[in-house]
């Protein structure tokens, strides 16, 4: 075996995309991901090389799996959202910003805001209107950028879905109000986002 063989993206060009053993075929999937993680840890560490640009390499990595979580089975696990609050505390302690009390005092505020919003709407509407998963995933969002950014992370994710949804009806999709779509993945665009813009320069 070659040792470029043993990085998977290269494996998977290397082999035309098909198993080494049996030959089967091997998807787009797991060379996307891949990719995007690959792309995402060099931007980070270009960004800001060092220890935030670890950090920003590793917030980026657990929200794309947060994301893939989202969109093939329509939940995000409690254990995942946990782990990147627990990560986003733990990475205070070697970041100067936001200050650990911003990160505390985000991981309450997002997790309270979208879970105030989701009871809201389930009142008033009878059904639910957020998945149990978005108030974890946006506390823990909120662990690493501190709660000034949640307002505008909000903001990009709701823009960013309501985009996809007026797309996915102009296209002829049947798109309603009990349609069940993933916002995990605008919330994750929101906060990486907001994390470039911040290690700007």
């Amino acid at each position: 075996m070659s040792p470029l063989e043993l990085v998977p993206l290269i494996s998977w060009i290397m082999l035309r995309g098909r198993c080494r053993t049996c030959g089967a075929g091997i998807g787009l999937r797991q060379p996307l991901v891949e990719l995007a993680a690959a792309v995402w840890g060099a931007l980070t560490l270009g960004l800001s090389p060092g220890v935030a640009g670890i950090a920003g390499a590793l917030f980026g990595w657990q929200m794309l799996a947060l994301s893939l979580f989202d969109l093939e089975m329509l939940r995000l696990p409690h254990r995942l959202s946990a782990l990147l609050a627990l990560t986003g505390l733990a990475s205070g302690v070697f970041e100067a910003a936001p200050a650990m009390t911003d990160r505390i005092w985000g991981g309450v505020a997002g997790f309270a805001a979208l879970a105030l919003i989701g009871w809201a709407y389930q009142r008033a509407r009878g059904r639910a209107g957020l998945g149990g998963g978005d108030a974890p995933l946006l506390g823990g969002i909120g662990c690493w950028l501190g709660w000034q950014a949640l307002p505008l992370c909000l903001l990009v994710a709701s823009v960013s879905g309501l985009v996809l949804t007026l797309g996915l009806r102009m296209a002829g999709h049947n798109i309603g109000a009990r349609t069940k779509l993933p916002f995990g993945p605008f919330l994750s665009a929101g906060a990486l986002s907001l994390w470039l813009v911040a290690h700007q320069g």
